[in-house]
């Protein structure tokens, strides 16, 4: 709404009883468009601070969400970093143990030549 100029003020040809009562009038029109324009203006504000307010938390509420999600999902990694690591060394130790199997085995062929086994003879057999 376009703010009127006292000149340009609609009832202009209204007679007045007193001086300047027209333009009384056109100043408290004015103020009570400016108060309905600021009440206007701090309801909307309002209804911004109190929408921002709710993102925040919905943002807070999300992020809450992921940092426990992510916390889980570490958990979970660790859990199976440590199988991991568990099946590694048991592995380790099995190949260990084998090692140790087949270098007794090498050793006791080197030093201790199997002796060659007498194979019956038919002769033997009867």
């Amino acid at each position: 709404m376009p703010i009127l100029e006292p000149s340009t003020m609609p009832n202009q040809d209204e007679v007045n009883s007193s001086i300047g009562s027209a333009e009384t009038a056109w100043l408290g029109r004015l103020i009570t468009r400016v108060e309905g324009s600021v009440d206007k203006l701090a309801d909307r504000i309002q209804g911004l601070e109190k929408a921002i307010d709710q993102d925040m938390k919905d943002m807070r509420e999300g992020f809450r969400r992921e940092v426990a999600e992510v916390d889980n999902r570490v958990a979970r990694l660790e859990t199976r970093l440590a199988q991991l690591d568990v099946t590694n060394k048991i592995i380790a130790s099995l190949g260990a143990a084998a090692l140790v199997g087949l270098v007794a085995i090498a050793i006791t062929r080197v030093f201790n030549p199997p002796s060659p086994v007498p194979v019956p003879t038919t002769e033997q057999r009867k």
